[in-house]
């Protein structure tokens, strides 16, 4: 998940048993989105 996604939304996807991820979380905040996606694609 993106760091510019209101945590509200990220919050309200686990509630509906989606898996997510945030870039805070993965060790990535303030990486350009290329390098976001790269690794989103290897998970």
């Amino acid at each position: 998940m993106d760091e510019n996604v209101a945590r509200q939304i990220t919050e309200g996807l686990r509630q509906r048993g989606i898996d997510v991820l945030t870039v805070q979380e993965d060790s990535l905040s303030g990486e350009a989105d290329p390098t976001v996606f790269n690794r989103a694609t290897q998970l």
